[in-house]
């Protein structure tokens, strides 16, 4: 799986807990949660080189702000991949 493809996943599965998250359904609300703290955690490995410690801890609090982090991140990916093709390409 690409790094791009990675960043895809977690940000469709990001979206897919935030209903959770906010769940009356407690064991459903911490449930998401965990899994969420496991997603940011998976995020901050595949890009710890992109992103400050205090971005870290603060995603970890706001699943919005996260997912701006990964939003941007995604962008990056692309552009970056475009950057390398268009230097094959005029080599």
């Amino acid at each position: 799986m690409s790094k791009l493809d990675a960043l895809e996943e977690i940000i469709l599965t990001a979206e897919s807990l935030q209903e959770d998250l906010i769940s009356p359904d407690i064991a459903k609300a911490k449930a998401a949660m965990e899994c969420y703290l496991q997603l940011v955690d998976r995020f901050y490995a595949e890009c710890k080189d992109k992103l400050a410690h205090h971005q870290y801890i603060a995603a970890k609090r706001d699943i919005e702000y996260f997912l701006q982090l990964v939003e941007l991140a995604i962008g990056y990916k692309r552009s970056d991949a475009l950057d390398k093709e268009r230097s094959r390409l005029l080599s």
